[in-house]
């Protein structure tokens, strides 16, 4: 890998990390994308206290920032804090501290792909024999199973596809022929969000996976809601 890549990797993953935190305590302002759902709406409004669609995405794991005894959930202010206190930055995923940015990249990468993997799976507890889906309790298994196939089919629709200039395609192969035939290096996109980092585009990937499946866990839940108690009993 070049310098000129490695560079590219490390800026890239760290933009994406600090997307994913961006919106502390604010409404996601991408979750008015595509099509509009009545909690996107609500999102429009501001009402992110009741938004199911930003509460879930500030569940995904965050890279966020420590100097000393304080944290920060920017680099920003993690820098100021330093300068201020003449501490050193420490980067922090779950209950995982790193002082190498780059490893703590690599540690929310993981830990978001893994979080997204399990996220759309029915889990069953082996001792109380409690049935979960989306972290929440489920009364039946037969309708935990339709809700996990709905938000499953959602997440197959999101793609990992590829960008040489103005040239798309959905082959990396063909993608690495055109980036050297044009000397123009490749980039990996999902929907809007474009990099020259494999590591970013993943991180991307799994984000876009989650709220694609989180939108289809909502619509299902208002359109049960909104169904006619005739209906339901059918």
């Amino acid at each position: 890998m070049t310098a000129k890549i490695q560079l590219c990797a490390v800026a890239a993953l760290l933009a994406a990390a600090t997307v994913a935190q961006a919106h502390c305590g604010g409404c996601d302002t991408n979750a008015d994308k595509g099509d509009k759902t009545a909690a996107a709406a609500t999102c429009e409004k501001g009402e992110c206290d009741s938004c199911p669609i930003a509460a879930a995405m500030e569940k995904l794991p965050k890279l966020t920032f420590a100097v000393g005894e304080e944290s920060a959930c920017c680099e920003m202010g993690a820098k100021a804090l330093a300068k201020k206190t003449g501490g050193h930055i420490h980067y922090v995923v779950g209950k995982q501290e790193f002082d190498s940015k780059a490893d703590a990249q690599v540690a929310l990468l993981e830990a978001t792909e893994e979080f997204v993997t399990g996220f759309a799976e029915p889990h069953t507890c082996p001792a109380s024999g409690k049935l979960t889906l989306a972290g929440k309790a489920q009364s039946c298994e037969k309708t935990a199973g339709h809700m996990a196939k709905l938000m499953n089919d959602a997440m197959s629709q999101v793609k990992l596809t590829y960008a040489v200039g103005d040239e798309e395609c959905h082959c990396p192969i063909e993608a690495g022929k055109l980036a050297e035939k044009s000397g123009v290096d490749k980039q990996f996109v999902v929907g809007e969000e474009k990099t020259c980092c494999e590591q970013t585009a993943r991180l991307n990937l799994a984000r876009a996976k989650y709220k694609a499946a989180v939108e289809a866990l909502v619509a299902a839940q208002a359109a049960t809601t909104e169904k006619p108690e005739a209906e339901q009993g059918t």
